[in-house]
C-alpha cells in the first residue's frame, strides 16, 4: 500500500465510471491535505480513488474532521440502493398488512426497475439509446423521469413525472401480495413527452417491475401499439 506522501498526482477520477463520488479535500493526522474520491468504507478501513489508482487505508489515517466528512459523503451507487424496511399496506376490505420491502437495487444490471410501496426513483438518461441511471436528485429535468409508487386504502398507484421531450417507452409487470408470479400490465402505456401519468391497481398489487425502458421519438400511442403486439 502506498503512503499518503506518495499520492501526489492530481485527481483524475475515472470518467468511464457512470456513478462517481464527488472529490473530498481531507487531511491525515499529520495535517497533510489530499483530494480523494471515496468508493467504499467499513468499520476498519476507507477505500478511495486518487488518480487512476485505488487505495485502502485505516480510519486512523485521517484526522477527526476528515473522518466526519467521509462518513457524511454519499458513496457511488447509494442512490440506487434500497434499504430493507417495513411498510403497512391496506388490502381489500380495509385489512391492513405489514410487508417487508427488501433491500437491493432499484435499477438492476439487467435494466429492470423494481418498485415497492414508498419508493420514489429518479431515472436519468443521457440520450436516445442510452441506459438510464438512478440519481439521488434531479439536476437535469430535461433528461429525467421520476417514478413514485404508493399503496393506501385507495389501492396501488404509480405516478410518472418528467419534462423529457421524448416518449419514454416501457413494459410493466405487477406482483400480488403472497404471490411470486409476475403478470404483465397491458394497460400501462408509455409516457408522452413532457407529461406526467398516474396508473392505479387494486389493493392486492404491492410491487411492480418496469422493464425495457427507452427513449423514443415515436408517440406514446405508437410505442404502446407496437409493444402490445
Amino acid at each position: 500500500m502506498r503512503s499518503l506522501r506518495s499520492l501526489t498526482a492530481s485527481l483524475i477520477f475515472a470518467l468511464t465510471c457512470g456513478l462517481q463520488a464527488a472529490p473530498l479535500l481531507v487531511k491525515d493526522t499529520k495535517g497533510r491535505e489530499i483530494t480523494i474520491s471515496i468508493t467504499d468504507y467499513n468499520a476498519k478501513t476507507v477505500t478511495f480513488q486518487r488518480g487512476a489508482k485505488t487505495y485502502t487505508v485505516p480510519w486512523t489515517t485521517f484526522d477527526e474532521a476528515s473522518i466526519a466528512l467521509i462518513k457524511k459523503a454519499p458513496l457511488p451507487g447509494d442512490a440506487n440502493k434500497r434499504k430493507e424496511r417495513e411498510e403497512e399496506i391496506t388490502l381489500q376490505g380495509q385489512v391492513k398488512k405489514t410487508v417487508t420491502v427488501p433491500a437491493g437495487k432499484f435499477f438492476s444490471e439487467e435494466g429492470v426497475l423494481n418498485l415497492y410501496p414508498g419508493d420514489t426513483v429518479h431515472l436519468q438518461f443521457s440520450g436516445v439509446g442510452s441506459t438510464p441511471k438512478v440519481v439521488a436528485e434531479i439536476t437535469k429535468p430535461e433528461n429525467t423521469i421520476t417514478f413514485k409508487f404508493t399503496h393506501d386504502a385507495g389501492g396501488a398507484k404509480l405516478l410518472r413525472t418528467m419534462k423529457i421531450q421524448k416518449t419514454v417507452a416501457l413494459d410493466c409487470y405487477e406482483g400480488a401480495v403472497d404471490s411470486e408470479e409476475w403478470v404483465r400490465s397491458a394497460s400501462v402505456a408509455p409516457v408522452e413527452k413532457g407529461q406526467k401519468d398516474e396508473y392505479a391497481w387494486p389493493n392486492e398489487i404491492w410491487r411492480i417491475q418496469i422493464k425495457n425502458i427507452e427513449l423514443t421519438e415515436k408517440s406514446a400511442e405508437q410505442a404502446f401499439r407496437e409493444r402490445s403486439r
